[in-house]
């Protein structure tokens, strides 16, 4: 994206304003030029206008270091050519599966890459039972180390939330998207103060936002089906008739991102079908870690698709 060619001049400033919303003692300042470009797309002349319009960022020589997260935010706002935004392209697959029947079942890939590359001795995986529990019986496979195949079974329940729920699917909606720092993900009044919120932070506005205004939910963690990597997000589901997962922070910012094929999901509707919680459990630090390497808890890579018929 070149400087010259911007259509939106207060887009620049409105994300350099969201990234100062994040105090500077909680940010990592170790993103060089070269990074920016490589990572986030960002030439040296949008760096340029960034830092003129005050974005943070500090010295150390003639070189210019920036905070990953505020490169990243300012990214997605400004639509540059980064992986996570070529990636997006393909969650449309997701978007717009024609599920039928009550239920879809998928196939999921499990992954692991050694997060400790030369160490002393051999590899060696173990997979969170959980996994077991929750995927199709007689369809986990261990194909060799580090890498499982099973299936899952998502419900293809399509229900939309009604008037009542208007003020909550509004407020909601108003938030923004913003990758934050640790410390803050859990920071209620940071996400009131300024409308900024991450898919954790996110989900407890919402428990708070729908209590407050006397609807039954309870918290819900898992993964988005995006394809063809899955994501850990989180959501909630809420009381209206039966359970249902609602998101409506989510699905608009996937309409803020223009992610081909989320028109045909409105923000009342319900997620559900784009959603997979391993099991029927409130707490999903079970299943944060799905693997471990040489005991020590990992996060691999998973891929999901429909099962062909």
């Amino acid at each position: 994206m070149a400087v010259t060619d911007d259509p939106a001049p207060d887009q620049w400033r409105i994300g350099v304003e969201r990234t100062r919303a994040v105090p500077a003692q909680l940010k990592s300042f170790n993103q060089t030029d070269a990074d920016a470009a490589r990572t986030h797309g960002m030439t040296a002349a949008c760096l340029d206008r960034l830092t003129d319009l005050g974005l943070d960022h500090h010295r150390e020589g003639r070189e210019r270091l920036f905070d990953d997260r505020d490169l990243a935010n300012i990214a997605l706002l400004l639509g540059l050519p980064t992986p996570l935004r070529r990636t997006m392209s393909s969650w449309s697959q997701t978007l717009l599966h024609k599920a039928e029947g009550t239920t879809t079942r998928r196939s999921v890939q499990l992954l692991a890459k050694c997060p400790e590359p030369g160490h002393a001795g051999a590899c060696e995986y173990e997979l969170n039972p959980a996994i077991g529990r929750c995927s199709v019986p007689g369809s986990l496979h261990e194909r060799q180390a580090g890498r499982y195949t099973f299936q899952i079974e998502t419900p293809n329940a399509d229900h939309f939330l009604g008037p009542e729920h208007g003020e909550f699917v509004a407020r909601m909606s108003a938030m923004e998207f913003h990758f934050i720092p640790p410390a803050l993900t859990h920071d209620l009044d940071f996400a009131t103060a300024t409308g900024l919120a991450d898919c954790r932070l996110g989900a407890l506005l919402a428990r708070q936002v729908a209590t407050a205004l006397g609807f039954e939910v309870r918290p819900r963690n898992g993964y988005f089906l995006a394809g063809p990597y899955m994501l850990w997000h989180n959501w909630i589901e809420i009381l209206d008739g039966d359970w249902f997962a609602v998101d409506p922070f989510w699905l608009t910012t996937l309409a803020r991102w223009q992610v081909p094929g989320i028109e045909a999901w409105p923000t009342v509707r319900s997620p559900q079908p784009l959603l997979w919680q391993p099991a029927d459990e409130q707490d999903g630090r079970d299943f944060y870690y799905l693997l471990s390497h040489n005991g020590a808890p990992m996060r691999p890579a998973m891929m999901s698709a429909p099962c062909r018929s």
